[in-house]
């Protein structure tokens, strides 16, 4: 990551989790004061495997997710 965002710091974020049925997503909005859901398109999946980032915000916050070096290798087989 360093490498490719050598200004910008990512969380290595321990409360993403993989949510596998729309019952888990409804556990999870109910934990908090709301919760949004953004669906990521194959343009969008193919711009993190070229390792860049995506962005948005959400009226009060601004959020950026990557892939990291690791990911994007093993996903290439590199």
């Amino acid at each position: 990551m360093e490498s490719r965002f050598p200004k910008t710091w990512f969380d290595e974020y321990e409360e993403v989790s993989v949510l596998k049925n729309d019952s888990e997503i409804s556990e999870l909005h109910k934990k908090w004061w709301g919760g949004e859901n953004i669906e990521i398109t194959k343009e969008m999946l193919e711009a993190l495997l070229d390792g860049k980032a995506l962005g948005w915000d959400d009226g009060e916050y601004s959020h950026v997710i990557a892939l990291s070096t690791e990911a994007i290798s093993s996903i290439k087989g590199e």
